[in-house]
């Protein structure tokens, strides 16, 4: 009888733990899925993010989106927070938000309070933060040069993706994509450098750009050489002529500067333009850059009249000397001659030393003074006079 009393409360014991099992509902395991936005399930997840970006990932759970905060039961961790680490509130509230700090990759998981987990990959790029450029920035007219674009750092992801060469005046400085320039006219034009930081994601590109800029400036090729119109000058007082230089090649720079060893014999001015002014010599130098060339200037004043007189009456067989007076006193250059009409009576030697004969009679003593030819003018001009000698008996004095 006792054995039977306690079967039947085993077996209302069971009966009553089979309802209570069966009366409460067992939790099958959740579907969950990392995604990228909880707002709006359509967004595919990213899988990149570059080094400093923020990015922020949710919670797909039984085709609910959820925000992924550990106060709802959810913990997200990173398996290498050196690459990619998860963001903690001041207050202590996790997100699910992604931080990169270098290049490379990790494993982002997320587990619910039921122990259900995911995953994913994501990629931390390295972006371009800088542009270099390394080139002459001065360029000769009409020849080419190249301009070499380093992408800052060198672990650049999409370092291969080059530049995007821009010129701000093609019609002064042209540049092909290898960043080939070229000095069309005399100026200056500013050439960019831009690289792209392309960052894809739901079929659209948000483009981050990175532009460097130089001036480019077109100048004229140097000096060759220099060279001037003349090698020696012959001038007058007053004078005035202007030299003309050559310049190869002839689309090199113009800015000629002349100067004068002495200018108070021949002054020159900027436009190479001489004026001389007293007797002398002095050297006119033509520059241009580091090329220069120069000529020397002879300063003569001519002779304009000579002075003899009319008659003069000689002993025979006698020496005198008989010059003519030269106006004016600061003439030079010239060449002073005499000559005799008739060499019968007397002669006369270049210094002006009369010599008469024993032979009573009269003869001209002609003066004359030729004047250099000076470099402005087709010819010299001469001036001459002359004195009637007369001869007297010996017995005679002058």
């Amino acid at each position: 009888m006792q054995f039977l009393n306690i079967k039947r409360i085993l077996c209302t014991c069971l009966i009553v733990f089979s309802f209570i099992i069966c009366s409460y509902p067992i939790k099958a395991a959740s579907d969950i899925k990392i995604i990228q936005d909880s707002t709006d399930l359509s967004l595919p997840l990213k899988d990149f993010i570059y080094v400093g970006e923020r990015m922020d990932w949710d919670v797909l759970e039984d085709g609910l989106g959820i925000g992924g905060l550990n106060s709802e039961g959810y913990t997200w961790s990173s398996s290498d927070e050196s690459v990619v680490s998860i963001e903690t509130s001041e207050d202590g509230i996790i997100y699910g938000i992604l931080v990169a700090h270098k290049k490379g990759s990790a494993i982002i998981s997320v587990k619910d309070s039921n122990g259900n987990t995911a995953s994913a990959k994501i990629r931390i790029k390295q972006p371009c933060t800088s542009i270099s450029i390394n080139g002459n920035t001065n360029l000769v007219l009409n020849k080419t040069s190249q301009l070499k674009a380093s992408i800052n750092p060198s672990t650049t992801d999409d370092i291969n993706n080059g530049v995007v060469w821009s010129s701000s005046n093609n019609s002064i400085v042209s540049i092909d994509s290898k960043g080939n320039i070229k000095g069309l006219k005399l100026g200056s034009a500013t050439i960019s450098a831009t690289f792209y930081n392309e960052n894809r994601f739901n079929n659209n590109v948000v483009v981050e750009k990175i532009v460097k800029s130089i001036k480019i400036n077109v100048i004229r090729p140097p000096v060759e050489s220099i060279k001037l119109n003349y090698s020696k000058l012959i001038l007058y007082p007053n004078n005035t002529i202007t030299l003309k230089a050559s310049i190869k090649p002839s689309n090199a720079s113009n800015n000629i500067t002349y100067q004068s060893s002495n200018s108070k014999i021949v002054k020159v001015d900027s436009k190479g333009k001489l004026t001389a002014l007293s007797n002398g010599s002095a050297t006119i130098i033509a520059r241009i850059n580091n090329k220069s060339a120069q000529i020397k200037v002879l300063v003569y004043t001519p002779v304009t009249k000579l002075s003899m007189p009319i008659t003069k009456v000689l002993p025979l067989k006698q020496k005198i000397n008989l010059k003519a007076s030269i106006t004016p006193s600061k003439a030079s250059g010239y060449t002073l001659k005499y000559t005799s009409s008739n060499k019968k009576y007397g002669s006369v030697n270049n210094k002006g030393l009369v010599k008469t004969y024993n032979k009573q009679g009269s003869f001209f003593l002609n003066a004359s003074a030729s004047n250099i030819k000076p470099s402005i003018t087709k010819q010299a001009k001469s001036v001459s006079n002359k004195t009637l000698i007369k001869y007297l008996s010996k017995s005679n004095t002058i």
